[in-house]
């Protein structure tokens, strides 16, 4: 019991003390991002539309450590200020406007994305996230506020020999040379913190719910033999949260 209530009070102190901006409302987000292992680096783009509730100077995105090449509002040139946690745009706009805000970026993650085997030359090479509560700023520009809730579209460019698993449905995957793009589409908004991907050799087990929603069970080739006692479950499990 004293468990959860530690876990329900740091969530509160997260959403508090996370900056939160009620003049404009992110509706909608295309990312895209090529990812180094060997460099853990990750270089993107990210076009965000959104819309102003009131007359506005200026915005911002958190944004841990970033470095910027180009910004653009509504297709324009704008001034900005990039700090260590975020990066703020200063712009007029009036109240009711649709925008459109275009970031270029690279970042070398402190935390949030985990590069595990690269520099051992592992078999099992992997790299994933962890965002939670408000940590997606560390990779994308984004929002640590958990109030703020955004479509994320999300595309993948990395080497064409691994698999990358993110959040939304895979619509299509293209291979140019030693790489491979992967897109997903969202058709829901969602928090910042819920983003995730995972990159690695994998094979699936694949089931369906009673409902018909896709249940893919990843695991890696040399842990098969731990395929049934762990998703032994998961199927039951989906069935009787969806009734």
């Amino acid at each position: 019991m004293q468990k959860v209530f530690l876990s329900i009070l740091l969530c509160v102190f997260q959403i508090s003390f996370a900056q939160r901006q009620d003049k404009v409302d992110f509706t909608h987000a295309d990312v895209s991002i090529a990812i180094d292992p060997y460099l853990q680096e990750i270089k993107g783009t990210v076009l965000y539309t959104f819309e102003t509730n009131e007359k506005v100077s200026s915005f911002f995105l958190d944004a841990k450590a970033m470095e910027f090449s180009s910004v653009l509002l509504n297709d324009k040139k704008v001034k900005y200020d990039a700090k260590e946690n975020k990066i703020t745009i200063f712009k007029k706009l009036e109240k009711n406007s649709t925008n459109r805000l275009l970031l270029t970026y690279k970042v070398h993650p402190s935390q949030a994305v985990y590069f595990i085997g690269w520099d051992q030359k592992e078999t099992d090479n992997q790299i994933w996230t962890q965002g939670q509560g408000k940590y997606t700023s560390h990779w994308l520009p984004s929002f640590d506020d958990m109030t703020e809730k955004v479509e994320f579209d999300l595309q993948f460019t990395f080497d064409k020999r691994y698999d990358v698993i993110a959040n939304g449905v895979l619509k299509k995957a293209e291979v140019s040379g030693d790489l491979k793009t992967w897109n997903y589409d969202m058709s829901a908004p969602m928090s910042s913190y819920l983003i995730a991907f995972a990159i690695g050799n994998y094979l699936k087990k694949e089931e369906s719910t009673n409902s018909g929603i896709p249940l893919e069970m990843y695991y890696y080739p040399s842990d098969s033999s731990k395929v049934e006692p762990t998703y032994r479950y998961s199927k039951q499990i989906f069935d009787f949260l969806e009734t």
